[in-house]
């Protein structure tokens, strides 16, 4: 399996992603794999993934504002009139998880695969048809 940072992660390019999946994977397997276990593991400076981290307290801060920021515009939902049900209280029961979502996100590009793959069967048997018919 082939690990790597998301483009858009802004993850320092010292921090190798097969590394700190490993790291993130042992931490888990030890029950410590809260964001808070993954900070405190990452403090000293010769961690896997002390280089993820922004240390200067003055920089963290705004960074974190930031996120906060996309955390606001992404917390956002828009409920229509014909929906149903608290989309607030069916994930409430939802952890933080960096590696389960890691595993969402390739089940999710694997479902997204296969329905393209339908899609683009489904077009292709009329054309198979019309084809046979002339």
């Amino acid at each position: 399996m082939i690990y790597r940072f998301r483009p858009e992660s802004r993850i320092s390019p010292s921090v190798d992603p097969e590394a700190a999946y490993a790291r993130i994977a042992n931490l888990r397997e030890q029950g410590r794999s809260t964001p808070g276990d993954i900070v405190e593991d990452a403090r000293p400076e010769g961690s896997t993934l002390h280089d993820a981290f922004t240390w200067d307290d003055g920089e963290a801060a705004e960074k974190f504002r930031l996120q906060e920021a996309r955390h606001l515009c992404s917390a956002i939902i828009v409920i229509r009139d014909e929906d149903t049900g608290s989309p607030g209280s069916e994930l409430a029961h939802l952890r933080w998880d960096p590696l389960s979502l890691a595993e969402r996100r390739l089940q999710m590009a694997d479902m997204w695969a296969g329905a393209a793959e339908k899609r683009r069967a489904s077009k292709a048997k009329p054309a198979a048809k019309a084809e046979e018919a002339k």
